[in-house]
This record gives structure tokens, sequence and C-alpha cells, in this order.
């Protein structure tokens, strides 16, 4: 197999004395986001400057699952996610409760309206997992006009419509609504695919992070969540998207896919700092849990 080639990236390699002399949290947080943070604060806070943030973020934070491999609580305070996202020593991502709840602080300090949203996530083909089990986010632009974000799952934020959205890649997104209930569904359909596979079910009632505490803990400890069983990496890029496994690294590029086998932790190590920046080389990684017998 040819060696991987990664699809060129608007990287940022974090420099701490530049993020240690940043105005504020918010300033560090664009920063890190690779956006200018004076011409960012300084925009009106509309769809477009959203859609700005969200490709940015997609591509420059990835959606990762490493402390619950390293043993490593998750703290969903603000101040704790602002250390190990944008910190310079650490440059991390996490998962939906780390980067929604994050973003959402920051969002709001930009002067956008933002819903944490209280979401089931898909638990088999025809069920969805308890209240909680996943954070997304509402963004209210005007009274009628509102936007479905997710930055762990979502490549674009979403009209909240009933009805098809396409996706750059040349898959679908559709949301449906149940009028009576208020609780809308998301549904994806991807390329090359005919189904269209519910992910994700909410309401729009307002909550705040401290409520999704007992779900996270959940999430990241039981031996009934997938993020338990092994470690995982993934970020968009310009042209398509790097995923990093116990077992393999997938590089998607222009709709082109290679894979290479990751046999060792040192490898795992290599292929999370070349494509990822994230120094854990000589971690001590904990053993993943095994799913309960069915």
């Amino acid at each position: 197999m040819r060696p991987v080639r990664t699809p060129a990236r608007r990287r940022l390699r974090i420099d701490s004395t530049l993020t240690d002399t940043l105005d504020t949290p918010l300033h560090a947080w664009l920063q890190r986001l690779g956006l200018d943070p004076d011409t960012t604060t300084s925009a009106t806070p509309d769809l477009a400057l959203l859609r700005t943030i969200h490709a940015a973020h997609i591509q420059q934070v990835p959606f990762e699952n490493l402390d619950i491999h390293l043993g490593l609580p998750i703290v969903l305070t603000i101040e704790a996610l602002q250390a190990k996202q944008v910190d310079a020593r650490q440059g991390r991502g996490g998962f939906c409760y780390e980067l929604n709840g994050l973003l959402a602080h920051h969002l709001r300090a930009l002067g956008y309206t933002v819903t944490l949203l209280r979401c089931h996530f898909r638990h088999t083909a025809d069920s969805f997992g308890p209240a909680f089990d996943h954070l997304a986010l509402l963004v209210t632009l005007q009274p009628q006009e509102q936007w479905l974000l997710d930055v762990g799952s979502i490549l674009h934020p979403l009209r909240l419509t009933p009805g098809d959205a396409l996706q750059p890649d040349g898959g679908t997104y559709r949301l449906l609504h149940d009028a009576a209930s208020d609780v809308w569904t998301l549904y994806e359909r991807r390329h090359g695919e005919d189904a269209y596979i519910p992910q994700f079910r909410f309401d729009r009632s307002s909550w705040e992070l401290p409520d999704y505490v007992p779900m996270c803990h959940e999430q990241a400890t039981s031996p009934e969540s997938h993020f338990t069983h092994g470690r995982m990496c993934t970020r968009a890029t310009p042209t398509g998207r790097i995923t990093l496994s116990e077992q393999r690294l997938i590089v998607t590029d222009n709709g082109v896919r290679q894979e290479t086998a990751i046999t060792s932790n040192a490898a795992f190590e290599a292929a999370l700092w070349e494509h990822f920046g994230i120094d854990l080389r000589g971690a001590d990684w904990q053993p993943p849990l095994a799913p309960p017998t069915p």
C-alpha cells in the first residue's frame, strides 16, 4: 500500500507564547480555530460568521475520547474545557459535551443566542438512548430562524425546518418534526447509500452544562458506552476526513479512501502527532472495557 498522504490543512501548531498573551479566553479560542480574533469579535453575529466558525472548528479541533483511555476524568467546566482544547500544552479536542459545551460558551460571548439541547442519540436501528446522552446546540438568529449545530457529527449548521439539506460530500441530512411534542429527529443518508439513518432526537427545551454531568460520567465509564471500547480521534479536512482508531488510520481525500494498519501504541501515538498535533507519546494507556455480553 502506498504511504498515506495527509490532505493539506490550515492547521495551527499552537505557540504557547502567543496563547498566553492573548487578551481573553475568547481570543485564544478563536486563535485555536485559526481565525483572526480581532476580525471575528468585531463581526456581526450572523449566519455567515456562524458557518465560518463551524467549518474552522470541525477541521481544527478533533472529536476524540482519549482521556477516557488515559484514566482521566471528563470535567465539564468552562475553565477545564478551555485548558484542554485551547491551552498550548494540550491542544486537544473532546467528545460532544466538551466540544459543543465550549462552543456554546464562546458563541454566546460573540453575541449569539444559544440553547444547549437535551438529545437522545440513536441506540439501535429503531431505538434511542436516554436523555442527555448527546449534546447539540440550537442557535437562534431571528425569532423564526434557528440553526442546529453539532461539531461532533454535523458538517455544517442546519436550518431547523423539516426537510433535506445536502452535505458537501454528496450525502443528505433530513430533519423531521413532530409538532404535537415539538420533538425533532435528525437523519443522515451518506453518499452512495440509499437509507436514511436516524442520528439523534431532541426538543427545544433549554439546559446548561452542569445538567449533562451525570450522563457524561456514564458515557465515559460504563462498559455499555462505545466510548469506553477503544480510542478514537477524528477531524474533517477541506477535502475529506482523517480518523484514527485502535486498529487503523483512515484518510479520505476527495472521495479516495486509504487505510493504514495501527499495530502498536507507538504507531497510534505517532499518528496522533502527525495528523492531529496531539503529543501523547509514552502515555500510560488504560485497557479498553469489553462490551457487555448480549
